[in-house]
């Protein structure tokens, strides 16, 4: 009969161990993706694990986060540096493992759209801006642009900040070039555009 009881208790002790039980997928997602945005507190990302990303910022909105390939995750959103000031809102990338100061229009990029002048309304640029992996193998994010220079004429630009190091890479080059291999990238799900805004230029 002690030898039975002994069984019984063995058997029951096996099942009811927290070892054996798996993981929720709640819990599972959580764990292996820490940086789930949950919503904008003041100057603040707030996300669903507890974890806070302050930016400093005003008028702050979250777009999404990249990761790169070496590197934890960085963080795409827009913001003003300034509460009661003629600033435009800026496009910011930031990593929380080594964010970067943000006072006086520092480490902020340009949002997409259209900007025009605010004293005319005449149309000063154009912009797209995608994140991902927007060309193959690199993911980061890029701008493509078109300014009116003083000569009047038009210029189109590329602007990179590559990702993959874990580390911001800026790159600039003439042209738009690689538009058609990013939309490429688009149109695979590989990376996705910013929506962009209307904006005037600073005063």
């Amino acid at each position: 009969m002690r030898i039975l009881k002994l069984i019984l208790t063995v058997i029951l002790f096996t099942s009811c161990n927290p070892s054996d039980h798996k993981s929720s997928p709640k819990q599972a997602v959580l764990y292996n993706s820490p940086w789930i945005f949950d919503k904008v507190v003041g100057s603040a990302l707030k996300f669903k694990n507890g974890r806070t990303f302050e930016t400093h910022l005003y008028n702050l909105s979250y777009i999404d986060l990249v990761t790169g390939n070496n590197g934890g995750p960085f963080f795409i959103y827009m913001g003003r540096d300034c509460d009661e000031c003629d600033a435009e809102t800026s496009l910011y990338v930031q990593t929380p493992s080594a964010p970067e100061v943000v006072e006086a229009g520092e480490n902020r990029y340009g949002c997409p759209g259209t900007e025009r002048d605010f004293a005319t309304d005449s149309l000063m640029s154009t912009s797209r801006a995608f994140y991902g992996q927007v060309l193959p193998n690199i993911t980061g994010v890029i701008w493509f642009q078109n300014e009116l220079m003083q000569d009047k004429t038009w210029q189109k630009s590329t602007f990179l900040v590559n990702l993959n190091s874990g580390k911001k890479k800026e790159t600039r080059l003439k042209g738009n070039s690689q538009l058609n291999i990013t939309l490429d990238q688009l149109r695979k799900g590989l990376c996705k555009e910013i929506k962009g805004i209307n904006m005037k230029t600073e005063p």
